[in-house]
């Protein structure tokens, strides 16, 4: 279902979130990043064929990953959810996402599940 929703709509970056398998090698057409990472539930980054992303860097809990296609720095994010993962989102949110950020470009677009009270896709210039 999601592949013929890719191809129909001639999606070019998918960000996807609780990513526990590598399942989304299935797609005609498309790479996959993945970042598993150390709890099993990460983030992955499909790309379009002919859409080269390099210098890919992620952290190893797999909540967020990054990729540079051209001048523009693509990121994923997959942020701790609930009050039990309080902590644990506030690190993220603290050090974990600065890291990607700062080593970002003039050109960056970052998605993902923000597990907060707004998710969005920000495309900014530094």
């Amino acid at each position: 279902m999601l592949d013929a929703l890719l191809g129909r709509q001639e999606i070019g970056i998918l960000l996807v979130q609780e990513v526990t398998h590598h399942v989304l090698n299935d797609f005609r057409g498309y790479t996959t990043q993945y970042n598993n990472g150390v709890n099993r539930r990460g983030s992955a980054i499909v790309a379009r064929d002919g859409i080269y992303l390099v210098n890919s860097i992620m952290i190893p809990s797999g909540r967020a990953r990054a990729a540079k296609f051209r001048e523009v720095w693509v990121i994923n994010v997959y942020a701790p959810c609930g009050t039990a993962m309080k902590h644990e989102r506030e690190w993220f949110f603290n050090s974990d996402l600065p890291y990607f950020v700062t080593g970002a470009s003039e050109h960056t677009l970052m998605g993902g599940d923000f597990n907060a009270y707004w998710d969005f896709v920000l495309y900014w210039e530094l």
